[in-house]
């Protein structure tokens, strides 16, 4: 398992800042990434995933911010958060505002 680039935290804060700055840009780099074959995204996540995160600490939950009572899990949020971000990184391709390879 690879060291993780922050400290842990079950909260939305660190799941946003590791998926965006840290598994997106390993995301780039996997093979499935680099075919520029169309591919399933979630697998290759909950992959780059697990090698920062053991399957407890993605399974932590913690509380929503914005709903009483609500829990998130840290994996789902993760996976929520890479998601969101690639997909608004292909909109900008598509639209001619970022250029190939660029997963902002």
């Amino acid at each position: 398992m690879k060291p993780l680039p922050i400290e842990f935290e079950p909260n939305a804060s660190f799941c946003y800042r590791l998926a965006r700055y840290h598994l997106l840009p390993e995301l780039a780099q996997e093979p499935e990434a680099l075919s520029g074959e169309p591919f399933k995204l979630n697998p290759v996540i909950y992959r780059v995933l697990s090698r920062y995160l053991t399957e407890a600490q993605m399974g932590l939950s913690y509380p929503a911010r914005d709903a009483e009572g609500k829990m998130h899990q840290v994996g789902a949020t993760i996976r929520f958060f890479v998601s969101l971000r690639a997909s608004e990184a292909l909109s900008r391709l598509s639209f001619g505002l970022a250029s190939p390879g660029c997963i902002a």
